[in-house]
């Protein structure tokens, strides 16, 4: 029964009209299509002539004219659309998507195939791939903004984006050979890297073994925090002053400001392509008389907000608070400007110890009656995932962004009167499960202090009021070392396994990738390592991963073939200086040189290893035809 379930199911994705992804024979139709576009082949098929149907897509017919893109089927899939784009790269044609109206698919427009997009007036739309020859025939629609570049134009140079992790400190500070290389997959950071991070882990685990010392003056130990408190009261984003700093100068003023705070929230914009690389583009901080907004695109800000942060993240003594913060936000403030974040109360870890049936912050703030929660679940919706390096920031997105660190000590507030309250069973919110001892991770030495619950009794009892310096609550205690943990999430170098990459796999599967892409894919990715060391930056940023898979596929052997590839190059590779693109294409040649030794050594096998194997296998082979015929013929006279 179960394979015949499996079987159906596997008939039914097969059997969708095209929405779910091409079939090997569709791809070499679609290979075979897009080379006769770029050869101008009119003798061979008739693509230029009449249109043709591809999967159950009609292709349009190919036009001669090197000015004019041609546009393909509206109703290919976002599954489709990318091995498009991956066949156009191979073959060697300029391609991008734009948004086109049509017709609503069969898809609803909400399945993760579907191609219609729906904007606010209700109107369907959908994205569709375009071709061209040449990229200058892309040129109206560049002007017009409906194809857009694909990574958006920086403010500044890469090169005045170092990241902290990625650097070589040992060059400045004293008169010695870098430390920064690569040793198998692990990047093998500089010295002062090491030692800072060694260093600041053993306070980090300090805290974790004891994490009263987290409970200091910057908790609610002075406020008292009443049963029916919530955010309802806390003023609003418009009524709250805010500095938003963009230069060095607004930088030192939030530095001396949130210096003499006992606490304050931090929250992080980024842009995370993949878990291997990423790049920090807002930071957000909030204390409870004022928020900062930091662009640290702006001039100077990215060197020094190091300089000017670190002490006050480092600062065991001032609470730093944060939602889901060993995610990604400890491990980019390490990578990108080397702070540690020290004594952390993550509200996201404080939620699900209260098990909360929603932790997202923004369910949070909704949760304790926070009167524009609408607001801020609109925000969220629509610039959480957005591109984050695109300068300038529009206002809503500045909104967005002061949100997330806004209300985050006021929930901390709230939340540490609820895990004490809690965990004596006196009193649980609408919404919370009470709990008793429940713990997830093993207790460490302190893990365990909790006061006695006549004393939480009696602070109820008289006037419901919970002061913290009068409970210390189990669960209290998780969460500050379920915080200091996350805390100990420092960034390390991860490299991708390559033969997992879905354009690697596709290849594969369609019998366009051999040991020789592969050799050429090394050699580039080597290439790239040498490059990101010289230049201190992360070695995605100086060459994607997948312009390099591509170059392995393609295999131009000049720019402008590389530029047919991608006509947006990674800024140090248009760097005439530095004269990259010619490494790169170099590398490229010389793959030509692998195929014609390895068709030598296929018709003139000269290995001694081949020679020594092929006589002893045939010899072999000889000798045991001999031996059963020798035993045949000894049984027969016996008998």
């Amino acid at each position: 029964m179960g394979r015949g379930r499996k079987r159906r199911n596997f008939r039914g994705r097969n059997s969708s009209g095209g929405n779910d992804s091409f079939t090997p024979y569709h791809m070499e139709q679609i290979e075979t299509y897009l080379l006769a576009y770029l050869k101008k082949d009119t003798e061979t098929n008739d693509f230029y002539v009449k249109s043709f149907t591809i999967g159950k897509q009609a292709f349009p017919k190919l036009e001669l004219d090197d000015g004019v893109y041609i546009t393909l089927p509206d109703g290919l899939s976002n599954k489709q659309r990318r091995i498009v784009h991956e066949i156009c790269s191979y073959v060697g044609l300029y391609h991008g998507s734009i948004d086109v109206e049509g017709q609503a698919s069969s898809l609803p427009s909400d399945h993760p195939n579907s191609p219609d997009l729906c904007d606010n007036k209700g109107t369907i739309k959908k994205r569709a791939c375009v071709i061209a020859r040449v990229n200058d025939a892309f040129g109206p629609l560049y002007s017009s903004g409906r194809l857009a570049m694909p990574s958006p134009q920086l403010p500044v140079s890469v090169r005045e984006l170092k990241p902290w992790f990625y650097r070589q400190h040992s060059r400045y500070e004293i008169s010695q050979s870098t430390t920064v290389e690569l040793v198998g997959d692990v990047w093998n950071a500089d010295l002062h890297v090491k030692k800072t991070a060694k260093k600041m882990r053993a306070t980090l685990i300090t805290l974790v073994d004891y994490p009263d010392k987290c409970l200091n003056d910057a908790t609610a130990t002075s406020r008292e925090v009443k049963s029916h408190d919530d955010l309802s009261t806390v003023p609003s984003i418009s009524d709250h002053p805010m500095l938003f700093v963009d230069s060095v100068g607004k930088l030192e003023q939030c530095s001396q400001e949130i210096s003499g705070a006992k606490e304050f929230a931090f929250d992080l914009e980024m842009h995370n392509p993949s878990p291997y690389y990423g790049m920090v583009c807002l930071l957000q901080l909030a204390t409870i008389e004022k928020d900062y907004v930091i662009d640290v695109f702006a001039p100077g800000v990215w060197g020094s907000v190091g300089r000017c942060l670190r002490k006050a993240f480092e600062d065991s003594s001032v609470v730093k608070v944060g939602h889901a913060i060993g995610s990604m936000d400890v491990p980019a403030l390490h990578r990108d400007f080397g702070i540690f974040v020290v004594n952390a109360f993550d509200t996201y870890e404080a939620a699900r110890i209260l098990r909360m049936e929603k932790v997202g912050l923004a369910a949070l703030c909704e949760y304790y009656k926070l009167e524009s929660s609408e607001e801020y679940a609109k925000l969220k919706s629509q610039y959480q995932r957005c591109d984050w390096r695109k300068r300038p920031l529009s206002e809503p997105m500045i909104q967005y962004g002061r949100y997330d660190v806004r209300y985050l000590i006021h929930l901390r507030q709230l939340l540490i009167r609820d895990l004490s309250v809690s965990y004596c069973g006196m009193y649980a919110p609408n919404g919370l499960v009470q709990v008793e001892n429940g713990r997830d991770e093993q207790q460490t030495e302190y893990e365990a202090a909790v006061v006695d619950s006549d004393d939480v009794n009696r602070s109820i009892e008289t006037g419901s009021v919970i002061e913290e310096s009068n409970v210390v609550s189990d669960l209290l205690i998780q969460a500050l070392v379920k915080s200091q943990k996350n805390c100990l999430r420092f960034w390390a170098h991860k490299e991708e396994a390559w033969m997992k990459n879905d354009q690697i796999v596709s290849a594969i599967r369609r019998n366009k990738w051999t040991k020789l892409h592969s050799r050429l894919f090394e050699d580039l990715v080597k290439w790239r390592y040498k490059i990101a060391i010289s230049e201190e930056i992360m070695p995605q940023i100086a060459c994607p991963t997948s312009l390099l898979i591509s170059v392995a596929r393609g295999r131009p052997t000049c720019e402008s073939s590389l530029r047919r590839i991608n006509p947006f190059l990674p800024e140090l590779l248009e760097d005439e200086k530095c004269n990259y693109i010619e490494e790169l294409l170099v590398l490229v040649r010389a793959s030509f040189e692998d195929d014609y030794l390895q068709d030598e050594k296929d018709q003139c096998p000269s290995s001694s290893k081949t020679a020594f194997y092929v006589p002893l296998f045939v010899g072999c082979g000889i000798a045991l035809a001999v031996t059963v015929t020798a035993a045949l013929a000894l049984r027969r006279s016996r008998r």
